[in-house]
C-alpha cells in the first residue's frame, strides 16, 4: 500500500484501510483530492469519499444573461466540498431559462439538471459568501434559482415525457423510468409546462408501481422545460421530472390557507343532481340536503351554508369550500360550494361525492392560519424523520401563484418561514398554476399518518424537504465496492 505520487513514506501507510477511511470521514475530501504530495491510497479513497458527502446549495441568480448565470454555477460549485449530482433551475423569465440551459453544461460528468420558467420563483439562499444579500426571497427580486447538490447513495434520474405521448396513463408511464435493481422510486418531482396535463390516471400508477413513493411537482408558468442527462441539454415543451431512489430520507407536505366557519355537522341525507340544477358537465357533484348539526338539530344544508358564507364576509375573506371526511382524524377534503339545488332549492352542490354519516364543516382562506399550518406542517417532517435522519439537507417548495404577496398582503412570507425553521438549509422553488402533491386536508393533525391520494390541486403550497440520512455511514467494504463499481475515479 506504499504507492505515492512523489514517492515518500508516511506514517498512514501502516494503518489498516478501514481506519484510514474512518479518518477521512473528519478531513478536508475535497483538499486531499486535490493534493499531489500524498499517498495514492488517501488521494483516491478521499475522492471516492466526495460521492458520500452530502450537500446541497441554493443561490438566488444575480444576472439574467448566460455568462451570469455560468458565474453563478461556478461560485456555487465552489461551495459544494461534494460530488454534484443533482441541480435544479427555476427561472422568472424565458432568456433565463435558456442561459440556465446552457450554463448546465458546466455541470460535472453524470450530474443530472431540470428546470422550467415561472413567472416568479421562491428560494432560501445558504451560500456564506453571499452573506450581504436577502437570504428569503419570493417574486420578481431575482432572475431566478439555482441549485447544486449531491444525495448520497441514492440514484437520481431524468425523464421527459414529450406533450404528444401524454395521452394517457399508459403512455406517460412508458417514458417514465424504473429503477435499475426492480425497487421502487422513493421521491418523484414533477415539472409541468402550461397547457400541460399530469393526469390522474398516470399519478395513481406512479403510485401503483412504485408503493410508498412521495410525488410532488406543478404546472408552471412556461411552455418549454428543460433537463440535462448524460452530458446532453434537452430544452422541450415537454413534462420533465426527476426519479430519486436509494438512501433516501424524505418527508412532503401540503398545505392550504383554510380556517374553520362554525362547528361541524353531519350529513343526514344526500340526493342525485336532478335536470336544471346549476352544475356543470362534470359528474363529480354531489347534492348535500340535510344534516344534524353541532347541537343536534337538524336542519337544510343551505342554512348552514349561509351563516357560513356571513362568517366568512366578516373576515373579509373571498372564497368558502366545503370539508367533506368520514373520520375526522384524517382531516377534511376541500370541496368547491357550486350553489343551491333540488327540491325547494334547499339542498347544496359541492363538487366530489358525499355519503350520508359523513361529516361537514365549512372553511375559508386565511393567512394567519396558512402561516401557523405552514411551521406545523414543517416541524411534522422533522418528527417524522427523527429516527432516520440526523438533519434537513435542503428542500422544494411549489406554491400556487394566488398566494404568496396575493393573500398575505406581503412578499417573502413562507420563505422566511422556510429559513426560520430549517436555518441554514437552501430551499428552491417557483409560483405555480396547479400543485401536485397529496391530497391537501383542512384540520388534518399534524401528527397523523394519513396521506391523500396524489393530486393537482390549487391554492396549495407544496413543499418535500430531503434529510441527511442517519445511518449514512462508512463501512469496511467501501475500497472493495468502489473498485468493483470502477467509481474511484471520476
Amino acid at each position: 500500500m506504499a504507492s505515492f505520487v512523489d514517492n515518500q513514506k508516511t506514517c498512514f501507510d501502516d494503518l489498516p484501510e478501514v481506519i484510514m477511511y474512518h479518518m477521512l470521514t473528519f478531513c478536508d475530501s475535497l483538499t486531499l483530492a486535490k493534493a499531489a504530495p500524498t499517498s495514492f491510497f488517501l488521494h483516491v479513497l478521499s475522492r471516492y469519499l466526495l460521492t458520500k458527502t452530502p450537500n446541497w446549495r441554493t443561490l438566488h441568480l444575480p444576472a439574467g444573461n448566460a455568462s451570469g448565470i455560468a458565474d453563478a454555477i461556478k461560485l456555487t460549485q465552489q461551495a459544494v466540498e461534494s460530488k454534484i449530482t443533482l441541480c435544479l433551475f427555476f427561472a422568472n423569465n424565458n432568456s433565463v431559462l435558456k442561459g440556465a440551459a446552457h450554463a448546465a453544461k458546466l455541470l460535472p460528468k453524470n450530474a443530472v439538471a431540470l428546470g422550467c420558467m415561472s413567472m416568479t420563483s421562491a428560494s432560501v439562499a445558504n451560500l456564506p459568501f453571499f452573506s450581504d444579500e436577502q437570504t428569503a426571497i419570493e417574486g420578481s427580486a431575482t432572475y431566478g434559482t439555482v441549485t447544486l447538490a449531491n444525495i448520497p447513495e441514492t440514484d437520481c434520474v431524468v425523464f421527459e415525457i414529450p406533450n404528444n405521448k401524454a395521452t394517457s396513463g399508459d403512455a406517460m408511464m412508458a417514458h417514465t423510468p424504473k429503477r435499475s435493481d426492480g425497487g421502487a422510486w422513493n421521491v418523484i418531482i414533477l415539472l409541468i409546462p402550461r397547457g400541460g396535463n399530469p393526469r390522474a390516471e398516470y399519478l395513481n400508477k406512479l403510485h401503483a408501481a412504485n408503493p410508498g413513493v412521495e410525488v410532488i411537482g406543478g404546472i408552471h408558468a412556461g411552455q418549454t422545460t428543460f433537463m440535462l442527462k448524460e452530458g446532453v441539454v434537452t430544452n422541450n415543451a415537454s413534462i420533465v421530472g426527476v426519479c430519486v431512489g436509494g438512501n433516501v430520507v424524505y418527508s412532503s407536505q401540503i398545505t392550504r390557507a383554510c380556517r374553520p366557519l362554525g362547528g361541524v355537522s353531519t350529513v343526514t341525507r344526500c340526493g342525485a343532481l336532478k335536470e336544471g340544477d346549476p352544475a356543470d358537465e362534470d359528474d363529480g357533484m354531489a347534492l348535500v340536503m340535510e344534516v344534524l348539526d353541532e347541537e343536534g338539530k337538524r336542519q337544510m344544508a343551505v342554512n348552514g351554508a349561509s351563516k357560513a358564507y356571513n362568517g366568512m364576509q366578516e373576515l373579509g375573506a373571498g372564497m368558502i369550500y366545503a370539508g367533506i371526511t368520514n373520520d375526522l382524524n384524517k382531516g377534511f377534503s376541500m370541496r368547491d360550494v357550486r350553489g343551491q339545488g333540488g327540491p325547494g332549492g334547499n339542498g347544496l352542490i359541492v363538487s366530489g361525492t358525499v355519503n350520508d354519516g359523513d361529516k361537514l364543516q365549512y372553511f375559508t382562506l386565511c393567512p394567519d392560519s396558512s402561516r401557523q399550518d405552514l411551521i406545523g406542517r414543517l416541524d411534522a417532517c422533522r418528527k417524522r424523520t427523527t429516527e432516520t435522519a440526523e438533519q434537513a439537507l435542503g428542500c422544494v417548495l411549489i406554491s400556487c401563484a394566488g398566494r404568496g404577496e396575493n393573500i398575505y398582503g406581503k412578499p417573502h412570507v413562507e420563505s422566511e418561514i422556510f429559513a426560520a425553521q430549517l436555518p441554514g438549509v437552501g430551499m428552491s422553488g417557483f409560483f405555480s398554476g396547479g400543485e401536485i402533491g397529496p391530497q391537501a386536508r383542512a384540520m388534518l393533525p399534524y401528527d397523523s399518518t394519513f396521506r391523500g391520494r396524489t393530486a393537482l390541486q390549487e391554492f396549495t403550497s407544496v413543499f418535500g424537504v430531503f434529510y441527511v440520512p442517519r445511518f449514512l455511514t462508512p463501512t469496511a467494504h467501501v475500497w472493495e465496492d468502489a473498485i468493483k463499481a470502477r467509481t474511484i475515479i471520476f
